[in-house]
């Protein structure tokens, strides 16, 4: 089933640590704030496994979701 609180969040960008273990993800929602997060917090471990999926990395990075104004 589709999270439709998504649907309001734009990634802004993802910085790699150093050693690929974690993942920040900036992003931006355009409202509700607190519903994109809650909504980005459900969705991780889908987000991870897709990840996994797509690009062959040593291990699958932890992903630490940051909100961010676009301006």
């Amino acid at each position: 089933a589709r999270d439709e609180a998504l649907s309001c969040v734009t990634i802004l960008r993802v910085e790699l640590s150093g050693n690929g273990q974690e993942a920040l993800v900036y992003y931006s929602a355009s409202d509700e704030w607190e519903k994109a997060a809650a909504a980005l917090e459900r969705a991780r471990g889908f987000l991870r496994s897709r990840i996994a999926q797509e690009i062959r990395l040593r291990w699958v990075p932890r992903l630490t979701f940051v909100p961010e104004e676009p301006w």
